[in-house]
């Protein structure tokens, strides 16, 4: 599972480049797929079915979001306002990233306390709700479009940090170590 988080960090960091965002399509794709594998494989391990849950959410909703996102013109279209779509879009990334995060807690509770730092995520989550829900991406002026360029490499440094520490804490993970309650 720590590659799957590993693609999950190098995806993170290329969406911070112009040309890394097409690589990042790429990378995303594959660090949903190995995540997924790698929280329904963790619970097999542990005998724990909410890493099921986790496995599930991140693959299904991963897709769903990647897919919407593609197709955001023809939402758009469909009459949807265009923050109102984009919320529609990036909810799945956030139900499924709080689902992530609940397991982050769940196994740094149950003693690999460097899962800790990956709760940092809950920072980026967050901004990225509050960015969609203000309405500032209706706003075509800009202000707006300077706005949300900054908000978004604001959202994205504890969502680099959290896959950094997720990464490690998986490539390190020793399943035996664990107490879950």
């Amino acid at each position: 599972m720590g590659i799957g988080f590993l693609f999950s960090f190098m995806t993170l960091v290329l969406l911070a480049t112009v040309v890394g965002v097409f690589i990042a399509i790429f990378t995303f794709i594959i660090s949903i797929i190995l995540r997924g594998i790698g929280w329904i494989s963790l619970s097999k391990d542990v005998d724990k079915g909410f890493f099921i849950v986790t496995g599930t959410a991140t693959v299904v909703l991963g897709f769903i979001f990647f897919i919407s996102l593609l197709n955001l013109e023809a939402i758009k279209n469909m009459g949807i306002p265009e923050g109102i779509a984009l919320l529609l879009v990036f909810s799945n990334w956030v139900i499924y990233s709080l689902i992530e995060w609940i397991a982050y807690l769940s196994i740094a509770r149950s003693g690999k306390s460097i899962f800790y730092g990956s709760l940092i995520s809950i920072v980026g989550i967050a901004l990225l709700l509050i960015t969609l829900l203000s309405g500032i991406t209706v706003e075509y002026g800009l202000e707006a479009i300077l706005a949300l360029s900054l908000a978004y490499y604001i959202i994205l440094i504890p969502l680099i940090i959290s896959s950094l520490i997720a990464t490690i804490g998986f490539l390190t993970l020793n399943v035996e170590e664990l107490a879950f309650e």
